[in-house]
């Protein structure tokens, strides 16, 4: 059964780990390389959780090494979707361009709006696929610190069980109802605060940025945590 309650607690168990969290995420373009940090932290807390300790770590340099194995691994599992939709991209603008030309000089073999639907239902479903088994394979990474658990059978072995799918639902289901929160909340924050022109204040901008800081990392906290304590024992 998965502990929502000592889930939810998570995020704001330590005062200097909850600050450090949210300036991982918080900072526009600095973030790309703090992020890291934080998705090494959340390894650590994964790793925790599937132990059975319901607690953060501390931010450790350590964080970093990890986080940049978490994106290697997300990368070469979404490799499919990458190719697939390259070539869908391609195909498309093949199109586009052959369409504009005339027609002595288009091909003969062009794709046909039924190809294209298919191709994209492809995109989709591989997509689907890999949003599904990528919390799995970096499960199987938290658990045995090793990149190449991602890429083994226990992916499989824990990523097709109920209660996998069960803390992969409730994920999604968080993640879907805090993106709507943030974008209400923007709408909302810079209709509200001075404005020039059409540019936000700065005001505004930090503010905004500062709560979708702090949104990502109680997200990401959550949604890792409830993927680690549904994760089986294998």
């Amino acid at each position: 059964m998965v502990r929502l309650q000592k889930i939810a607690g998570l995020p704001f168990q330590q005062a200097s780990t909850f600050l450090l969290g949210i300036l991982c995420f918080a900072i526009p373009f600095v973030n790309l390389l703090t992020s890291i940090f934080g998705l090494g932290f959340l390894i650590d807390l994964s790793q925790q959780i599937q132990q059975g300790t319901y607690k953060t770590p501390f931010f450790r340099a350590r964080h970093f090494l990890n986080g940049l194995a978490t994106v290697l691994i997300g990368i070469i599992w979404f490799m499919p979707v990458i190719l697939i939709a390259s070539y869908v991209g391609i195909t498309l603008y093949d199109s586009s361009t052959i369409t504009a030309l005339p027609a002595g000089l288009a091909f003969e073999h062009t794709p046909t709006r039924g190809v294209l639907y298919a191709l994209l239902t492809i995109v989709a479903v591989t997509y689907f696929l890999c949003a599904y088994f990528v919390p799995a394979a970096l499960m199987a990474y938290a658990q045995h610190k090793r990149v190449s658990a991602a890429f083994s059978r226990t992916v499989f072995q824990g990523a097709l069980t109920s209660k996998y799918l069960i803390g992969w639902l409730l994920a999604l289901v968080l993640s879907v109802a805090l993106a709507t929160f943030v974008v209400l909340f923007r709408n909302v924050l810079f209709a509200l605060l001075p404005t020039l022109g059409q540019t936000p204040s700065i005001a505004g901008q930090i503010t905004f940025f500062i709560i979708l800081g702090l949104i990502v990392y109680v997200n990401l906290v959550w949604t890792f945590g409830l993927y680690a304590d549904s994760w089986p024992k294998i």
